[in-house]
């Protein structure tokens, strides 16, 4: 019987199995590589579900089954010895590769099919877009963005479904202008301002009057121009920095800036503006820490610059995907 691993311990694992796939595609003769793959394969039990979750999604897309007859014997191998196997035979490899690309497509499309029937506005890949609503506030949506109106007589109402938009609000003291992103909420009379909803963090940033950010019931944290609250969602983590208010939403002008960002985020950002997918298979990566300004309009040259200092790869799987690896 397959041991099934908790969900963070899942996902850390499906990462791994990338990775392996990968190497082991770029380097199929090394017999050194082979041997470690093999001690990966028999060191857990969970390491033989990562590769059958893999499967049983690509099966659910319905994509055509990869061959049986040689990988599972491996995967049930490494379930019963504790000492390394034969690992995948080189034929293998592309198959497993395969999956592994259609569970990160997998990840991508749910949330799009979400958004589709809850958004009144959304954008697509690289694509950036202005709306009115019906007060004469402006909403300008970056690529990949999603938001929802509630208007009512006392209060108007925006959430930020996903992504990231900058509002110019309409002053209107009867009626508060709150943009909601999850359990956060961003309460103006009239101003202009960042909001941005992404996997990893929440961030407001202020260009003009004054903002009231909440978070999941607290009394409230008071922003003027040139203030970015940014608020981590795994830790908890709440810090309020500098910004040039020009740097606020510079990416209508096809500039990211960031400060004090992981990579993960700033490539969940690139992402948003690269027609394909971009997935990162090496989690100390992920972790690192930049400061920068990245160039939205050749996404590709900013992730290359993004991952660089860190001797980072960024290898390429059918012109849609792109997988970044750490040395």
């Amino acid at each position: 019987m397959t041991h099934k691993p908790s969900k963070p311990d899942a996902d850390a694992l499906l990462e791994q199995a990338i990775d392996w796939m990968l190497r082991s595609e770029q380097a199929p003769d090394d017999v050194e590589l082979r041997r470690e793959l093999a001690a990966w394969l028999a060191a857990d039990p969970g390491h033989a579900y990562a590769w059958q979750r893999a499967r049983n999604v690509w099966n659910t897309m319905g994509g055509m089954e990869p061959d049986r007859s040689q990988w599972p014997a491996a995967v049930e191998a490494a379930e019963r010895r504790p000492e390394p196997v034969a690992p995948p035979r080189r034929g293998v490899l592309k198959p497993l590769l395969t999956v592994a690309v259609a569970a990160c497509l997998l990840v991508v499309l749910w949330p799009s099919l979400r958004l589709q029937l809850l958004a009144d506005h959304q954008t697509g890949s690289g694509e950036l877009r202005e709306v009115s609503l019906p007060d004469g506030s402006r909403v300008h949506l970056s690529a990949e963005s999603a938001i929802r109106t509630n208007y009512s007589d006392g209060e108007r109402r925006v959430e930020l479904l996903a992504g990231q938009a900058f509002f110019d609000v309409v002053r209107n003291a009867q009626r508060p202008f709150v943009v909601s992103a999850d359990s956060m909420d961003v309460t103006v009379l009239g101003t202009s301002f960042d909001v941005q909803n992404a996997s990893g963090l929440y961030a407001v940033s202020v260009q003009s009057g004054a903002v009231s950010v909440s978070y999941d019931g607290d009394l409230g944290h008071q922003l003027v121009p040139g203030q970015q609250l940014t608020l981590e969602r795994r830790s908890g983590e709440l810090r309020v920095d500098s910004i040039a208010p020009e740097n606020v939403a510079a990416w209508r002008e096809g500039r990211l800036f960031v400060h004090n960002r992981t990579v993960a985020d700033v490539v969940e950002a690139l992402d948003r503006f690269y027609p394909g997918s971009i997935f990162i298979a090496d989690p100390a990566l992920a972790k690192r820490r930049v400061t920068g300004s990245y160039d939205l309009r050749s996404p590709d040259l900013a992730l290359r610059g993004l991952i660089q200092p860190y001797s980072g790869q960024v290898l390429e799987l059918g012109g849609l995907l792109r997988i970044v690896r750490g040395s």
